[in-house]
């Protein structure tokens, strides 16, 4: 099987600090251990990813292989939406949603064994205003945030004030969405409309969310303050599974959410505007390699019922 692995050595920081003793190297010798000799490309800037996978695809390789964190590995993804070519997981970085999605271990010598096994899933994709996302995408407070954590994330400090600032005063606003055809208006603080259960720093706020049913899960945080929103926030990561009056829960193949004033949006914190904005699922459009033992006999599970494929 022709094989490239597409490796970001910058993977593993959050705010100027290492957060991952992982390397691409490390990466590159546990997938060696199990036989698998992937072409190796380094990338060099935010273009890179998605362009590698491109030309991946043009050159006949069949399986890309992304060593980084889950920037990287969603940029990879973006170039193989679509088409046969399957994508592998080496995790590099901070949180990584998407593997622990997919079941995919944080070891670097498991995840290489992983790969190694090839067993196949076919994910979902979601799209928003053209643009694709893995994880979720959404409106209002998160992606007025999102350009300002991703500051910090570089180690910008100074960018803190600010997003104290917008945190502070942002408001809920009148949106209308339409869910498949059903239209509601509703004042919100955040809507997030979700492929895979986790949001942000592994919060799994949406633990209904499948990645191979074809919908698309929202929640909308209406009437919500920041503190409420925080306290929220925190019981889910304590493991609670906490219900709240005014968190309203839709599922639907396409999603549109207009508002009288223009609202932030974004796509795997990707900003993509302002509303109106459209997103929809495209169904098992990306092939990668998973686990789905992980997930045998979970009253909770990122995937249906439907057993995997096997490469």
């Amino acid at each position: 099987m022709r094989t490239v692995l597409i490796g970001n050595p910058g993977a593993g920081r959050k705010a100027g600090l290492p957060t991952n003793t992982g390397t691409v190297d490390d990466a590159i010798a546990a997938l060696h251990a199990v036989g698998v000799q992937p072409e190796v490309w380094l990338t060099r800037g935010p273009a890179d990813p998605p362009a590698f996978a491109r030309r991946a695809v043009a050159e006949g390789y069949e399986l890309v292989i992304a060593a980084g964190g889950d920037g990287t590995v969603e940029e990879v993804a973006r170039g193989l939406v679509g088409t046969p070519v399957t994508l592998g997981v080496m995790p590099l970085g901070s949180v990584m949603n998407l593997a622990r999605t997919l079941g995919i271990p944080r070891d670097l010598r498991e995840a290489a064994r992983l790969i190694a096994d090839g067993r196949l899933l076919c994910m979902d994709v979601g799209e928003a205003n053209g643009h694709y996302f893995l994880e979720y995408a959404g409106v209002g407070l998160d992606a007025a945030l999102y350009p300002l954590t991703q500051q910090l994330d570089r180690g910008q400090w100074t960018s803190l004030r600010d997003l104290l600032r917008v945190a502070l005063r942002y408001r809920p606003m009148k949106v209308t969405i339409s869910v498949d055809g059903e239209v509601q208006t509703l004042p919100a603080l955040l809507v997030v409309v979700a492929n895979t259960p986790y949001f942000g720093p592994a919060v799994e706020l949406t633990p209904e969310a499948k990645v191979d049913d074809a919908r698309l899960d929202v929640k909308v945080f209406d009437r919500f303050t920041l503190l409420e929103l925080v306290r929220y926030g925190f019981q889910i990561l304590r493991g609670q599974r906490p219900h709240h009056p005014r968190v309203r829960q839709f599922r639907g193949r396409t999603i549109a959410i207009a508002s009288s004033r223009p609202l932030p949006a974004h796509a795997d914190i990707q900003s993509i505007g302002t509303t109106p904005v459209s997103f929809r699922v495209v169904p098992r459009a990306l092939h990668v390699i998973a686990n789905p033992t992980l997930w045998e006999g979970m009253d909770s599970s990122p995937v249906s019922r439907a057993a995997p494929a096997v490469a």
